[in-house]
């Protein structure tokens, strides 16, 4: 995993129009669509004070991107930020969705950066409901249908 470079456009516009993995999202980008909306996430990554961070995910040598994944909505003042991750076709189903989410939660909960990390999945979204629990996010008992939200706290030691 690695900051968002304009190396990864590619990546970015094959993700977001990709309609299988899409589908728990909303509709799949149009090409010109991806690349303006791929623009606005390199620009906020690299914001002096981002509301948004986002990172290529990368095959273990490093060399072929595989997902995108971020922090969106991060509220300084409250300590936390949503996590979103859409991984290509060939990378699901083989434990690298936990993995990620993992790396997110170490370098932003541990450091105490923040305090709580969430997620908000489309409730027929079975796999992203599983990483969920395999992750520790804790689904929260009220679900604004059809999302269902489940939040990772920092430890208090």
């Amino acid at each position: 995993m690695r900051p968002l470079d304009p190396g990864d456009v590619n990546l970015y516009c094959r993700i977001y129009g990709d309609e299988d993995t899409m589908r728990h999202v909303g509709p799949p980008l149009s090409l010109a669509r991806a690349r303006r909306s791929f623009a606005g996430a390199l620009r906020q990554t690299h914001a002096a004070a981002p509301a948004a961070l986002f990172a290529a995910v990368t095959s273990t040598d490093g060399r072929d991107g595989i997902g995108i994944c971020g922090l969106r909505e991060i509220d300084l003042p409250r300590r936390c930020a949503e996590v979103g991750l859409l991984l290509l076709p060939t990378a699901r189903a083989r434990g690298l969705g936990k993995e990620v989410l993992c790396r997110l939660i170490e370098r932003c909960l541990v450091p105490q950066l923040l305090d709580e990390i969430y997620l908000e999945y489309d409730l027929n979204n079975v796999p992203m409901a599983k990483l969920a629990m395999r992750a520790a996010f804790v689904p929260e008992e009220k679900a604004e249908k059809p999302l269902r939200r489940c939040v990772r706290r920092r430890s208090v030691a």
